[in-house]
């Protein structure tokens, strides 16, 4: 019986080892910019199947967008935040120039907006590194 698990635990690493590489070629010729069916012919010329195929390239294509939509949250939040940080700065110095101080504007909704969408897109990128995403 124990060696019937372990050879079945052998099996199952093999077979996981396959699909990752199956996996890395199909994402290392997307990323050198061969384009969807490019890939399907390159998969099928190694032996997968056309449903196989496609299931590889369905994963691939859903981690690219969402690493891009990842990567947009990042930037566009990041603006947004040092919008917000830069608009407070420059009123409160314009205020305390004043001889009898002024008044300030506190842009506290684009720093917190810009600030959560900038976490939302460091978690989506995050899940794709930690689900093995290329």
């Amino acid at each position: 019986m124990g060696y019937e698990k372990s050879m079945a635990a052998a099996a199952n690493a093999q077979t996981e080892k396959s699909i990752e590489d199956i996996f890395s070629y199909a994402a290392r010729l997307l990323n050198g910019g061969a384009s969807r069916s490019q890939i399907e012919v390159a998969l099928s010329e190694r032996g997968l199947a056309a449903s196989s195929s496609a299931i590889v390239l369905d994963n691939l294509f859903r981690v690219k967008a969402l690493k891009a939509a990842g990567l947009g949250d990042i930037i566009t939040g990041g603006l947004w935040c040092l919008a917000g940080i830069l608009i407070t700065a420059l009123t409160y110095a314009a205020a305390s120039s004043e001889s009898g101080g002024g008044t300030y504007f506190v842009a506290w909704g684009a720093v917190v907006f810009g600030g959560y969408q900038a976490l939302r897109g460091s978690v989506r990128l995050a899940k794709c590194a930690i689900g093995g995403a290329r």
